[in-house]
């Protein structure tokens, strides 16, 4: 009986040694009420899936060390690629604010105008202990008085990350919320500028 107790002892053991550390999952979809235009938008949109370099299109959330080495963290991921985050939390924030459907995907849309937006992640630089950086080129492009129109844009966000690290994944859903402001707040103008080519591109002070 002793014998039998000490080996179930020592597995107990052996097993709570081998136990892997709890991998925590993280979103930028914010919960936060977004405050929405008072009038609704009379087009849909369609945003395109989000670019982002291929070493940081990941669900492991990737940080920078020091001026040169990048690390993966694995047990805090992504709830899904970031990629796909990110898209999500865009299409988010910028149909709530604009009062509008994103159509990307889906069938129809074909008597309402639509606008299309790419965004092309440049840097999404998590640096604890110094700054998190969002560089985004962004393009809005849509149908006008017979003809395509564009317009290219640029977003370069900058926030302090938190001393608590778990407010850290808040601090991200800030700044991405801040990036669909600014293309929302873009698009708005365009269009009520008829969609003028000397209509300037929107920036957002971080909250």
């Amino acid at each position: 009986m002793m014998l039998r107790s000490y080996v179930l002892i020592l597995m107990a053991l052996i097993l709570g040694g081998c136990t892997s550390p709890q991998i925590r999952y993280h979103t930028l979809l914010s919960s936060a009420p977004v405050t929405a235009t008072p009038r609704a938008a009379p087009y849909l949109i369609d945003l395109a899936p989000v670019g982002v370099p291929d070493a940081l299109d990941l669900q492991q959330i990737v940080v920078r060390q020091g001026q040169s080495s990048m690390t993966r963290l694995e047990n805090d991921r992504w709830l899904s690629p970031l990629d796909e985050e990110l898209r999500s939390a865009l299409s988010a924030g910028i149909t709530a604010r604009l009062g509008t459907q994103d159509m990307a995907g889906l069938p129809g849309g074909e008597n309402q105008p639509v606008v299309r937006i790419g965004v092309q992640i440049r840097r999404f630089d998590t640096w604890p202990g110094q700054r998190l950086i969002l560089e985004a080129d962004w393009r809005l492009a849509t149908k006008a008085r017979g003809e395509n129109v564009s317009l290219a844009c640029k977003s370069v966000l900058t926030a302090q990350p938190p001393a608590d690290s778990q407010q850290l994944f808040l601090r991200w859903q800030t700044l991405v919320a801040q990036l669909a402001g600014e293309i929302a707040d873009t698009q708005s103008a365009w269009a009520n500028a008829g969609y003028s080519s000397s209509t300037i591109c929107r920036q957002r002070h971080a909250p």
